[in-house]
């Protein structure tokens, strides 16, 4: 074997090295990289949905206030209805009962 061609040899197992370690390099940081975007991306999109979340929140007890409310009024609305139509009935109860109402019945 010549000398250039151990050189030769020599310089491609070199570069088989140098390559295999190069690539183990570029995908480590590759990994190291995908990692803090992935944490970056997440505390982004954390960040972003915390004031829908509230925002949410805030509608929800909102929806629960005015069906509290809305129910409140329907039995305030009932009991009104309720209490009027007992009222005529002791009304009418007393027209019938009473032959004074009817002189054309005497």
């Amino acid at each position: 074997m010549t000398d250039q061609e151990l050189l030769s040899a020599l310089s491609t197992l070199i570069d088989e090295k140098l390559d295999k370690k190069l690539d183990q390099k570029l995908e480590e940081n590759n990994k190291k990289l995908e990692a803090v975007f992935e944490q970056k991306l997440e505390a982004a999109f954390e960040q972003k949905l915390t004031p829908i979340y509230q925002r949410m929140d805030h509608l929800e007890y909102q929806i629960k206030q005015t069906e509290y409310n809305l129910r409140n009024e329907i039995r305030r609305t009932e009991k009104l209805l309720l209490n009027e139509i007992e009222r005529v009935h002791i009304i009418l109860d007393q027209h019938i009962n009473d032959p004074r109402m009817h002189p054309c019945l005497t």
